[in-house]
């Protein structure tokens, strides 16, 4: 399974867990610049398989880094959104 398509079942997972888009938002590189990201705009964006930055990359990370560690039990999204963004730091772009 590719990159997209592993960020896309993350995201189907952390939405249906209910994961808001507050804290989908604060994962995503935009966040640096104070705009917002939305799960449809997530799904729209990498719903296809492509090539993708070292920025996307982290994002995607930062999400399938949650969801699995979520399914796991090892936190709140909170925590786990803490882990990830010490993982994968947010950079301006």
């Amino acid at each position: 399974m590719n990159l997209c398509s592993k960020l896309i079942e993350a995201v189907k997972y952390l939405d249906g867990k209910g994961m808001s888009e507050m804290q989908l938002s604060k994962l995503h590189h935009f966040s640096v610049k104070g705009r917002n990201e939305t799960y449809a705009q997530t799904y729209r964006y990498f719903g296809e398989s492509k090539e993708l930055r070292e920025r996307n990359t982290n994002y995607a990370n930062r999400l399938i880094f949650i969801a699995e560690k979520y399914k796991a039990g090892a936190g709140s999204f909170s925590v786990l959104s803490i882990e990830a963004l010490q993982r994968w730091p947010l950079h301006k772009s």
